[in-house]
């Protein structure tokens, strides 16, 4: 079975605002020709443009809330329009500044910065690591940094953030602080409602399958996982507020059964869940978001 997603303005707290309406589509584009011209190879525009679906993928199904970012190609236009944001490159910041890129206005473009304030370029990866070596620059946590404060989240002080001190960690966010910040300004995602779809010729195609599922009002914005036997489906998910569960169904799948329905109110997952079994026994993982 394929488990898919169907998918007024809030007052800003503190130091964080709202970079774009609520409920609104964000159109991003990348001016591919200013990475070119500032010495980035032309061979890295897929996996960039893969890394830039991949940032703001995370920020909009790991946070939860409710904005909606969507990739609409490439540009050589260096200023955005209205509910638009724009990814670039230039040489640099400022001679007496090292920094990497920049968020710049409202409606947002971030500008990576090609070189150091002496002049030095900096070492950039797109490709995925598990950790930097030798000054290496992952452009995909500082993206998630600068993706933050298009949003309209400020800096934070606490160290397991994206919002924090930037590190190669970025790459794993948002974390929880970084979520109930976006979250205090744009609410929760509560209408990305769970449906059902099943395939009988191994994946080559799929059909929608009626079930009682969605009169439970059950949502997630992350990946659910699912596991059938002879007796019953059993769907494991995540719910809007992060908890991890799960509830038990016919071994169809068409219905579900609201009195074997669990959900860890004390517990909360990062990334989703994942869940297997057979023959009455199941077992259900997920990455704790509280430590």
């Amino acid at each position: 079975m394929l488990l898919s997603l169907t998918g007024p303005a809030l007052r800003a707290q503190g130091n964080d605002y709202l970079g774009y309406p609520v409920d609104s589509r964000v159109r991003i584009y990348i001016n591919w020709n200013s990475f070119v011209a500032n010495g980035i190879p032309a061979s890295w525009q897929s996996p960039f443009q893969n890394m830039v679906i991949n940032a703001y993928s995370r920020w909009k199904m790991v946070a939860g809330f409710r904005l909606d970012p969507r990739f609409y190609g490439t540009t050589t236009r260096t200023e955005p329009n209205a509910g638009e944001l724009i990814i670039s490159m230039n040489e640099l910041h400022h001679p007496s500044e090292d920094r990497i890129a920049s968020r710049f206005g409202q409606p947002a473009k971030i500008v990576f910065h090609r070189k150091s304030g002496n002049g030095t370029p900096w070492n950039f990866i797109v490709h995925p690591v598990s950790i930097q070596d030798g000054g290496q620059v992952d452009m995909r946590a500082v993206l998630m940094h600068e993706l933050g404060h298009a949003f309209g989240l400020s800096h934070e002080s606490g160290p397991n953030t994206v919002m924090g001190s930037a590190s190669w960690q970025s790459r794993y966010g948002p974390f929880s602080l970084d979520i109930s910040d976006i979250r205090a300004q744009y609410g929760a995602e509560t209408d990305n409602r769970v449906e059902l779809a099943r395939s009988t010729d191994s994946g080559l195609s799929w059909s929608n399958l009626s079930t009682n599922l969605t009169s439970f009002g059950i949502s997630t914005t992350m990946d659910p996982s699912a596991s059938r036997d002879p007796q019953r489906m059993v769907f494991f998910y995540t719910d809007h507020n992060k908890h991890p569960g799960w509830i038990i169904g016919s071994n169809t799948g068409t219905n579900f059964d609201a009195s074997t329905w669990s959900v860890y109110g004390g517990l909360r997952s990062a990334y989703g869940v994942s869940g297997h079994g057979y023959d009455n026994e199941y077992m259900m993982a997920w990455v704790d978001d509280t430590n």
